[in-house]
């Protein structure tokens, strides 16, 4: 303010590139691929594991393709990196937002994990403060 312009560093807090990749249009090659891993995610699906359900997502880097795999928030639920080679994204959400639509397309929309103090105290972290869910 008061000086001549100059460039200026933001930090990210958040995916604000969320609108941009998904604008992205996949690669035909890719989207065959997104199909045929988002088959095979669909056969992952298990209520009473924690899975609740599956859906396509655009991954980072923009233009790659994953698969949303939406998981009891309030279970455990051990989800694999990758389904067929495409990378999985979890999304701890409620059957009821599943049904009706309304569950995250991200996992900054679903908001902050929480890790159980063990966890972190297992990495080291022990003296982070856990935010409320």
């Amino acid at each position: 303010m008061g000086t001549a312009d100059h460039a200026v560093s933001c930090l990210n807090y958040g995916d604000s590139t969320i609108a941009a990749a998904q604008g992205r249009m996949l690669s035909d090659a890719e989207t065959a691929r997104a199909q045929q891993a988002l088959g095979q995610a669909r056969m992952l699906v298990n209520p009473s594991a924690g899975i609740l359900a599956s859906g396509p997502a655009r991954a980072r880097p923009p233009g790659e393709g994953a698969v949303i795999l939406y998981t009891d928030e309030k279970m455990a639920v051990s989800v694999p990196a990758t389904v067929d080679g495409v990378r999985t994204v979890a999304i701890p959400t409620t059957a009821h937002a599943v049904a009706y639509g309304t569950a995250p397309q991200t996992p900054f929309e679903a908001g902050a994990v929480s890790l159980p103090s063990a966890r972190l105290a297992q990495a080291g972290l022990s003296r982070i403060k856990q935010l409320p869910v």
